[in-house]
């Protein structure tokens, strides 16, 4: 059963924030219909005060509906073609977290 949402539709063009910016050429470089998702979530879930996205592998595969697997083999897509920088980044526990630095495709006409 789903969730019931009661929802407010609105023009697009009325939209100011709470919102995620992709580059139009994303869509079109990123062909895998799952792997653009995750170029999204990452994109969706991005800080700009620290400059780089992290949520964890199992939070991208719950909130994308999107196998592990898959989305670490989209990850390693991503990465390969530069599209997303991976660090590991020690946290005040000693814990490791993976960042990630997103680029894209700039198009001058």
């Amino acid at each position: 059963m789903e969730k019931e949402i009661n929802v407010k539709l609105k023009d697009y063009k009325g939209l100011k924030e709470d919102f995620t910016q992709v580059a139009n050429s994303m869509q079109d470089y990123i062909e895998d219909p799952y792997t653009f998702s995750i170029y999204f979530y990452l994109c969706r879930t991005y800080n700009r005060r620290y400059g780089y996205s992290f949520p964890s592998i199992k939070t991208i595969s719950e909130k994308t509906h999107i196998s592990e697997g898959k989305v670490k083999k989209s990850l390693n897509w991503l990465i390969e073609k530069r599209l997303i920088v991976k660090k590991h980044l020690k946290n005040k526990d000693g814990f490791m977290n993976n960042i990630y630095i997103i680029r894209y495709i700039d198009v001058k006409d």
